[in-house]
């Protein structure tokens, strides 16, 4: 395992590469930055990641960062494959902390290899989640997935037992007053799994005396 970080300039304009070597993941990323009005200012020009299992995504368009002691953004960074996108943003400052990220035709296959033993889960998911972390008060959220053609392979000895669970949504609300959830699986004839989460934050208690 490795990261090396490598930096060619002066401060008001150099380029950046970052080349990452994981368990199961190789990223190599490129870029060019300058310090400026208390910021370091980065634009990624590249971005490659492959997680060894069958899934290789490439950044889909230049993306904007900056890091500063008033706080830091990172602007819309969209890495595409062949079937699959990801994209994400963020940003932190005074007023607290927002963040989004949504995917599109993610395969469970490589979301979820070596999981279980033997086992590879089919189809693919699609997702929209946003979080707010204000500087004073309770976090906010929210999910939204779909399953499309979702299945699970187990290897036996003798062949291979398959379980077709088709397609289905969820979601995930994050509120002051607490946390709504709800899931629907629909595998057709086989039938159907619905299935609803609600909890609610405790009231706080005033003791007077």
């Amino acid at each position: 395992d490795s990261v090396t970080l490598e930096m060619q300039g002066t401060a008001g304009a150099h380029s950046a590469g970052l080349h990452l070597r994981g368990p199961g993941l190789d990223a190599d990323a490129r870029g060019r930055g300058r310090f400026y009005d208390g910021e370091w200012q980065l634009s990624v020009t590249a971005l490659d990641v492959l997680d060894h299992r069958n899934l290789k995504m490439s950044l889909q368009a230049p993306a904007e960062l900056a890091f500063g002691e008033r706080g830091w953004r990172v602007g819309e960074l969209c890495l595409r494959g062949d079937v699959a996108r990801l994209c994400g943003g963020a940003d932190s400052g005074a007023t607290g902390m927002r963040a989004q990220l949504s995917a599109d035709g993610l395969p469970l296959a490589a979301l979820t290899d070596g999981l279980v033993t033997a086992t590879a889960f089919d189809g693919t998911l699609q997702v929209d989640a946003r979080l707010q972390v204000p500087a004073q008060g309770p976090w906010s959220g929210s999910v939204r997935g779909a399953l499309a053609g979702a299945g699970v392979r187990h290897q036996l000895r003798n062949g291979v037992e398959s379980l077709d669970l088709g397609s289905g949504r969820f979601s995930v609300d994050l509120l002051p007053a607490g946390l709504d959830g709800h899931m629907l699986l629909d595998s057709g004839g086989a039938g159907r799994l619905e299935a609803r989460l609600a909890t609610r934050r405790p009231t706080p208690r005033i003791m007077t005396m």
